[in-house]
């Protein structure tokens, strides 16, 4: 009976010990995004320019059959503390630039 009790015991600790994991990452989620936002870059999830947006940005690298891309901005991954940061094709940043033909 022993045994059973320190399994049952030893699962919920395990349990909120995740849970508390997934609470961490999400709040860390929410900090970056806003991080983003009201940082020195002004990303906006949808771009007030009628002709400025990610996907018609030089940073900005699609991946097929994803709504999100990839920003390959520096400042955007210093500020995001990531390696890879997934934007919205609709977004916007001040350091927005054009396509080079």
């Amino acid at each position: 009976m022993e045994r059973r009790r320190f399994l049952k015991k030893g699962l919920f600790g395990l349990a909120a010990l995740m849970m508390a994991n997934v609470a961490q990452v999400a709040n860390s989620f929410a900090a970056v995004v806003l991080n983003a936002e009201v940082g020195k870059l002004k990303y906006k999830e949808k771009s007030s320019f009628p002709n400025k947006n990610c996907l018609n940005c030089a940073h900005y690298k699609e991946r097929a059959g994803k709504d999100l891309g990839e920003c390959n901005l520096p400042l955007m991954k210093k500020q995001m503390k990531a390696d890879v940061v997934l934007v919205d094709k609709e977004a916007y940043c001040s350091m927005w630039a054009a396509i080079k033909k």
